[in-house]
């Protein structure tokens, strides 16, 4: 989903939790189990403290022996009446924080915000139906705007579907005024190959073998 440094103490692990009757609805009021895997070794409970952050999500409190494995870090949550989930983590050795915006329930970067555009509203959550056509010249495309993103030149640009493992549309990014904009289109034809469920996304920025999380949210797929 997003990296996380080796050994951090700050940190959190984030997942969402569905409903197991619609999988589409966020559950509330859950005590999930969480087990972790550390670089392919096998599952174990997490050493850091579950607990409710709200709106579906939850959170593994950061703790130094969680992130303690360099490489993937699987996590795999379970509790009643919640569908399982399941999520990818990547321990590094640099503090992915250092120079990005981050996510704190809202998008608040380190040195700027993120200002949302299009279908994005203000949070990250992307609201789109299957069958239509978000594109630029319908005024319709995502957007992202930061002020304290690393530059983007030279990187290759995702949304990537956390959910799908695939990236999603036609992606471009401009700057000036001491800001970076990330657009993505979305053809109605995409649209509709997608299925109406809420996802996890990660607008990433991949630069060699290093991938940057420049915002994180949920985007929701509608029926048309």
């Amino acid at each position: 989903m997003y990296p996380v440094q080796q050994a951090n103490t700050s940190q959190v692990l984030l997942f969402l939790m569905t409903d197991s009757v619609d999988h589409i609805s966020p559950k509330t009021g859950l005590s999930p189990t969480v087990l972790l895997s550390k670089n392919g070794a096998a599952f174990a409970a997490c050493a850091g403290a579950v607990s409710e952050v709200g709106d579906g999500w939850y959170k593994v409190a950061a703790n130094a022996t969680d992130a303690g494995t360099l490489g993937p870090l699987l996590l795999h949550a379970t509790a009643t009446g919640a569908d399982p989930q399941d999520v990818v983590f990547t321990v590094v050795t640099d503090d992915p924080l250092s120079s990005l915006c981050r996510i704190d329930g809202k998008v608040a970067g380190l040195s700027g915000s993120v200002v949302f555009q299009g279908p994005v509203a203000p949070g990250g959550r992307v609201t789109i139906r299957r069958g239509y056509s978000y594109e630029s010249a319908y005024g319709t495309a995502l957007q992202w705007t930061c002020s304290g993103w690393v530059s983007l030149a030279g990187a290759t640009l995702q949304l990537w579907d956390n959910d799908l493992q695939q990236a999603l549309g036609t992606i471009s990014y401009t700057s000036g005024g001491g800001s970076q904009t990330v657009t993505v289109q979305l053809t109605s034809s995409a649209t509709l190959a997608l299925e109406a469920a809420a996802r996890e996304y990660v607008l990433r920025a991949t630069f060699g073998s290093e991938i940057v999380p420049l915002a994180i949210g949920i985007i929701q797929v509608l029926e048309g």
